[in-house]
């Protein structure tokens, strides 16, 4: 009932269960993850915690209450049952993303990075693992292009989930519509959903038939904007590879468009299959590493020529900008300039935390040093 997003169902079936056996850690385990789906965070933390005091080599256990107390800003307590989760079973890849995810947002980046590499070595086809390692080298101020690049293709040559599978593509050579297909996780509100809704709304209005492959299902103010832009949408959140690539082909998709690159929740791997002729990737921080993606949609300033053997795709430059920021749909109101009434400046910076390193304070510093009486202001989440 959890995997079927029924997290209630499920809250009574467990309570069932530990009325025959009050001592079924597996049961409080799973009213953890239940209760956590359903918001009640404090009950979730009740859980995991009875299930490690019924079994306390219980490695599961403890890899949930590290997520829960990463979610929940607690840091220490988060690394702490990690470590021990690890501990009690040292072939836990999952426990090993899971840390290398904290200690990115720690700003820790090579701690991280040999966290994914662990992950990766027990569980060599784990997409998940090499996503979160490739953009966790994106902050590093030392990044290093040729190694990106290298495990990058690791990551095409490693996860290729279905062993065979052969296909015949089933799309209209001569349609009066092309049919475009978008795989994202960021139909709503996000910055990808922020640069995709404006070029959705153009597209439209051109000879295009669109659909959507969302990865995720998003609730929030800006994604009931999306689904009608589209002629079919197919949430494959719980779809595998091979069903996912058969349904590609059956939809008789021309263009396939990647709309995240190695971001969270993404479905690369269905790309390595090919499951429609032409296949681009746009909006990534980088190579996909999959050379069966033709095109890496870019521009001069982002994906300059002599970057260009960093990209087993084939770059496609715009002539200025890669992406266009789509403007709100309501109305926003231009009060007075704050400095006139505070008598100073305030500058701010709503970001990751983990983009913040030595050098961008060095130069805020000289900034706030070089503007007599100013402010920063800082938002993480």
């Amino acid at each position: 009932y959890i995997d079927f997003n029924k997290p209630k169902d499920s809250l009574q079936y467990f309570n069932k269960a530990l009325e025959f056996n009050p001592n079924y850690a597996e049961a409080y385990n799973g009213m953890g993850a239940a209760n956590e789906k359903l918001g009640n965070k404090n009950d979730a933390l009740k859980n995991y915690q009875k299930a490690t005091e019924i079994r306390p080599d219980y490695a599961e256990a403890y890899n949930s209450l590290g997520t829960l107390y990463n979610n929940l800003s607690k840091f220490d307590e988060s690394l702490s049952n990690y470590k021990k989760a690890i501990r009690l079973n040292t072939n836990y890849e999952k426990a090993y993303n899971n840390l290398g995810n904290l200690l990115s947002n720690l700003g820790k980046f090579d701690e991280a990075t040999n966290a994914y590499k662990q992950a990766i070595k027990i569980k060599p086809d784990y997409p998940k693992a090499y996503s979160n390692l490739l953009f966790n080298l994106i902050y590093k101020t030392d990044f290093d292009l040729n190694y990106y690049l290298s495990e990058a293709k690791k990551f095409r040559l490693n996860c290729k989930t279905i062993k065979k599978l052969k296909f015949t593509y089933k799309y209209e050579t001569n349609p009066k519509k092309l049919r475009v297909g978008f795989v994202s996780a960021d139909f709503g509100n996000h910055p990808g959903g922020y640069f995709t809704l404006g070029l959705l709304r153009e597209l439209r209005k051109k000879n295009f038939e669109l659909v959507a492959y969302p990865t995720i299902e998003r609730k929030d103010e800006l994604s009931h904007h999306f689904k009608p832009l589209f002629s079919k949408w197919s949430l494959i959140k719980k779809k595998d590879d091979e069903n996912v690539v058969k349904q590609i082909i059956n939809d008789g998709i021309h263009i396939l468009i990647d709309l995240q690159g190695h971001s969270a929740k993404n479905r690369l791997p269905i790309f390595i299959y090919k499951p429609a002729p032409v296949q681009v990737t746009w909006l990534g921080q980088g190579s996909t590493g999959i050379s069966e993606i033709d095109y890496f949609i870019g521009s001069n300033h982002i994906t300059p020529k002599d970057e260009e053997k960093h990209y087993v795709e084939k770059v496609l430059r715009l002539p200025e900008i890669s992406q266009c920021f789509t403007p709100p749909d309501f109305d926003l109101k231009i009060e007075n300039l704050p400095a006139i009434k505070n008598n100073f400046i305030t500058f701010g910076c709503v970001n990751k935390l983990a983009k913040v390193n030595d050098e961008v304070i060095a130069l805020w510093a000289k900034i706030l040093s070089s503007v007599p009486n100013s402010k920063l202001l800082l938002k993480n989440q």
